[in-house]
């Protein structure tokens, strides 16, 4: 028959056991938190290697004096840097069948008319307001190369230059403008 004292000393165990297993617990978890501060983890091994660089090459020099040379950085030194870089892979854009039409958009949202077809994949636009530009896109890869007649505009190379206060409300107006 179980009778109260019985389960008293049970119980009595039970907790004895409880206690000393969390200590336990609490002083490994203590030794393992030492052992990762006191003991450095070995260096990380690299998936991939492109090995080791080789010396460049640099042509002999037909001078003889010595060289002086200053790190102009605001400590004087080097940056440290990390052993092993992260190298992530560009993805290439895949081929779209609408890349045409989106980059027309995007063209004509920019002031860009009369589309030209230079090549299967090179497409020109122009745009003669305020001043003439070109717009040269490749639609695979999405480059694009735009130039511009501003250095040959009398508007806009014999205009006087803001001074002061009135390009800084220019420049702010010009942000504000752009969100």
């Amino acid at each position: 028959m179980v009778t109260l004292s019985s389960i008293n000393k049970e119980v009595g165990k039970i907790i004895k056991i409880a206690g000393v297993f969390i200590v336990f617990l609490l002083i490994a978890f203590t030794l393992i938190r030492l052992a990762t501060i006191f003991i450095p983890k070995a260096p990380e091994k690299p998936q991939k290697a492109f090995g080791k660089l080789p010396q460049p090459d640099f042509l002999a020099s037909q001078i003889n004096d010595k060289f002086k040379f200053n790190i102009d950085t605001i400590s004087g030194n080097l940056p440290n840097l990390p052993v092993i870089a992260r190298v992530y892979k560009i993805s290439n854009p895949a081929p779209n069948l609408l890349a045409l039409k989106n980059f027309e958009d995007s063209a004509m949202n920019l002031g860009f008319k009369n589309r030209t077809k230079v090549s299967n994949i090179y497409y020109r636009w122009s745009s003669e307001e305020p001043v003439s530009r070109i717009l040269t896109l490749n639609i695979q890869s999405g480059d694009f190369v735009i130039t511009s007649g501003i250095l040959k505009d009398p508007n806009y190379t014999s205009a006087p230059l803001t001074i002061g206060e009135e390009i800084t409300a220019e420049a702010s107006n010009f942000l504000d403008s752009l969100g």
